[in-house]
Order: structure tokens, then sequence, then C-alpha cells
């Protein structure tokens, strides 16, 4: 995974389960925040997760969020 990217890096059980694809453009909802990435699926990852690199200022508080996932519509 590259510490410099800005993209969210998923399981393909992630990307089924949110029914989104490798390349989508996607939401990620928290309480307090709505943030556009782009989904990129890592065939080493197994399981349901995915792991996003953060700035400390784009969610407050805890490091490990519940979040909702939207594809992002044309």
């Amino acid at each position: 995974i590259d510490e410099n990217s800005d993209e969210l890096v998923a399981s393909q059980t992630f990307a089924n389960i949110a029914k989104v694809s490798n390349g989508n453009e996607v939401f990620l909802i928290s309480k307090n925040e709505k943030i556009k990435r782009v989904l990129k699926i890592d065939e080493n990852l197994h399981g349901t997760i995915a792991i996003l690199k953060t700035d400390e200022d784009i969610f407050s508080s805890y490091k490990y969020k519940q979040v909702k996932i939207e594809k992002v519509e044309a």
C-alpha cells in the first residue's frame, strides 16, 4: 500500500459488498464527514477491509470509523 496515495484501498470482498469496482469514485460518509476518493482493489487484502490514509483533520477523534460507501454517479 502506497503511503503517499489518497485512494481508498480495499479488498475485493469489501468492494463486492459496497457494490463498487476498482477505479470507481466513492463517497465515504460518516456522521460528521463526507469525503470523495477513488477505490483501488488490492488483491493482497483479505476479508472485509479497506484502508484510507488520512491527515489528522479529515476524521476528527478516533481513527477507525464505520462509514457508508456511495458510488459517485457520473
